[in-house]
């Protein structure tokens, strides 16, 4: 059997199950839990998220209440590389919450770490005496030293998506600001995690555990080797499926032609048995063309993964992607990267933010043409009046 093949049976299962779930409500307004109906009818794996649970999106509601805006800030962001429009779309917003918290807002550009790109960011916000730094999508690692000239000044730093030291062989702890996703996933590596545990869960279940995967673990950086290293363990569980390939890579090899999508090239020419393929940001699959390659390569294989960075929506609608595994509202983050901050200017604990993922494919969660990926949740109300700003 095909792999679109599979998906699409399974798709229609999950949409079918989700159906049978809406229509099974009672007067109580309560949902029959047994409406999953039968499980072979499904191809489910056992020890398995079921697709209409996985597409469930995992979102709380921000705090509600908040200390007074801290007055007269100087936040800096350092962004992981203009090059990722992700990146620069997560600034953009995070820039709108700092203006509406009253707070001047400067962005400096970490360049991919090329030439030391992320270093010479920091000590930029450093030499213009921040009152906060935001890193934002690449980890403590690459940054040790100046985060240290950091902390020596006492300018207060926080990471969104960005794994601390102390959180990662047991370095040093110079993220000073915590930055708590949600009541589940209690820091930035928990994120990590689970960004690996729901790829592993989606493919496993949307081939009906015929999963033969061409992955791209990332190296050195906690932040990729995380995800990739819960990647890889979850799909374990599954008996039948199998990492049949891999093109490791660093920042330096995502370069058009470069080390990692010619190593992407060459693994779906040595498996044509392949049938998905994972890519863990749309950098990956739209900008250097994996998922173009994937089509072109003729082998019979899904494109899956990604966080609904731009672009993302639209290649699952055009079908490009068959599914975004960790879509999540990069202004959501920054709305709940200033409440954090403020809470910390104002001498009080981190607080859970609410933030969470959801799975995407073309008839679930998929947002209107030309949009974004909505919040189920209208955070940014809840957020604006809890810092009384109307």
């Amino acid at each position: 059997m095909s792999a679109k093949s599979i998906v699409a049976g399974t798709a229609i299962a999950a949409s079918a199950l989700l159906l049978a779930a809406c229509s099974s409500e009672g007067s109580s307004g309560s949902s029959s839990s047994s409406s999953s109906g039968d499980s072979g009818s499904t191809a489910e794996v056992a020890g398995f998220p079921p697709l209409e649970e996985q597409f469930k999106p995992g979102e709380s509601s921000p705090p509600t209440t908040s200390p007074p805006l801290a007055k007269d800030k100087t936040v800096w962001y350092v962004q992981c590389g203009a090059q990722i429009p992700g990146c620069v779309q997560k600034g953009k917003y995070t820039g709108e919450a700092a203006k509406a918290a009253g707070w001047d807002f400067k962005v400096a550009d970490g360049n991919l770490n090329i030439a030391g790109g992320f270093n010479t960011a920091i000590r930029s916000a450093i030499a213009a005496n921040a009152d906060a730094i935001i890193v934002d999508s690449f980890s403590c690692e690459p940054a040790q030293q100046s985060l240290k000239e950091a902390a020596a000044k006492k300018i207060p730093v926080l990471g969104i998506e960005s794994i601390d030291c102390s959180e990662f062989d047991g370095g040093p702890d110079l993220y000073t600001v915590p930055f708590i996703p949600s009541e589940e996933l209690k820091d930035n590596k928990a994120w990590f995690e689970a960004r690996g545990i729901r790829a592993a869960q989606y493919v496993a279940q949307a081939t009906g555990g015929e999963a033969k995967i061409i992955d791209s673990p990332g190296l050195a950086d906690p932040d990729y080797v995380t995800e990739s290293d819960a990647f890889a363990a979850e799909i374990k569980k599954c008996d039948t499926c199998e990492i049949v390939g891999s093109s490791p890579w660093k920042e330096a090899d995502l370069t058009p032609n470069g080390k990692w999508i010619t190593g992407i090239r060459a693994q779906l020419i040595k498996h044509p048995e392949a049938n998905a393929v994972k890519f863990p940001y749309e950098a990956f699959s739209l900008t250097l063309g994996g998922a173009r390659d994937v089509k072109n390569s003729g082998v019979d294989a899904i494109s899956f993964g990604g966080v609904a960075d731009p672009g993302g929506i639209e290649a699952v609608r055009d079908g490009t992607l068959e599914a975004i595994t960790n879509a999540r509202s990069v202004e959501w983050e920054g709305y709940a990267a200033i409440d954090t901050l403020n809470r910390a200017f104002n001498g009080e604990p981190s607080v859970p933010q609410g933030v969470g993922m959801a799975l995407i494919d073309k008839d679930h969660n998929l947002p209107e043409s030309g949009e974004e990926y909505v919040a189920t949740i209208d955070f940014k109300a809840i957020y604006l009046k809890a810092w009384g700003v109307s």
